[in-house]
């Protein structure tokens, strides 16, 4: 089984400390699964989503998002299905 942790970088701002340490390690700590990091030179939205999900051919159901901020502009329910983990 294949998990794909993505995280999406506008252009100012830099890829958090460590996430690819992180990613790696988890990679390494559940070796019955592949765990990956996709860096997306981006800004969030629904048209990445829907970008993302044609490319990597992962309905969107079936990927998963953080909570929103109070900075998110668009609404849960514009990304297509994409699930939500609370915090």
């Amino acid at each position: 089984m294949n998990i794909k942790i993505v995280h999406f970088k506008d252009p100012e701002s830099e890829v958090p400390t460590r996430l690819e340490e992180h990613v790696a390690f988890l990679d390494r700590a559940y070796p019955k699964y592949k765990i990956d990091l996709v860096i997306v030179n981006g800004t969030f939205s629904p048209v990445s989503v829907q970008a993302l999900s044609d490319r990597l051919e992962i309905p969107k159901n079936r990927m998963f998002m953080a909570c929103p901020n109070a900075d998110f502009a668009e609404t849960v329910a514009s990304l297509g299905g994409v699930r939500v983990i609370t915090h």
